[in-house]
């Protein structure tokens, strides 16, 4: 159930901006490919063409943000429906420090998704104002889609759009 708060972040973000809130293509100024290189709880280093050939969910958020912790069950949840697919979800956790914080969040909520940890640069670098802010990003490595704000991505809508990517 989408909670009050969710419900106005969505209409904030419509009306602050409505072509990326619709999650149309970026516009010219937004990267067209990332790339980037961010440690994971384990403290190895991942790089997002290690995806390369996936379909990849990448997710800015943090433990603070309401939203963000209001999504987190359904990104679990896509990313067990979509398990057996050329698919990943990167969730780029944007805090500074206290990684142990962040361990605990991830372990109480029994998250299985892959997730990095000092995302703040990389935010600053790409302009993100709000989060969660989600890119999507197709097997060539290019950004399909910015998405800002919070969804049920693991609804028969958004699970169609992403097995839809996986085919191509």
């Amino acid at each position: 159930m989408i909670k009050r708060s969710l419900i106005l972040l969505f209409f904030i973000t419509l009306i602050v901006s409505p072509g990326l809130a619709a999650g149309e293509k970026p516009a010219g100024n937004e990267p067209q490919k990332l790339e980037f290189s961010l440690p994971d709880l384990g403290g190895k280093v991942v790089k997002l063409s290690d995806y390369k050939g996936r379909v990849v969910m990448l997710n800015f958020w943090a433990s603070w943000c309401p939203p963000c912790r209001e999504e987190m069950p359904a990104m679990q949840k896509l990313h067990q429906l979509m398990a057996k697919e050329p698919f990943a979800i990167v969730a780029v956790n944007i805090e500074r420090g206290g990684s142990e914080k962040i361990r605990d969040f991830i372990g109480k909520n029994r998250l299985t998704f892959k997730v990095l940890l000092n995302g703040d640069e990389l935010a600053s670098r790409l302009s993100i104002r709000s989060i969660p802010t989600t890119y999507l990003i197709d097997k060539k490595g290019e950004v399909v889609t910015k998405i800002i704000g919070a969804r049920d991505w693991a609804d028969a809508e958004n699970l169609k759009m992403f097995k839809e990517m996986v085919k191509r």
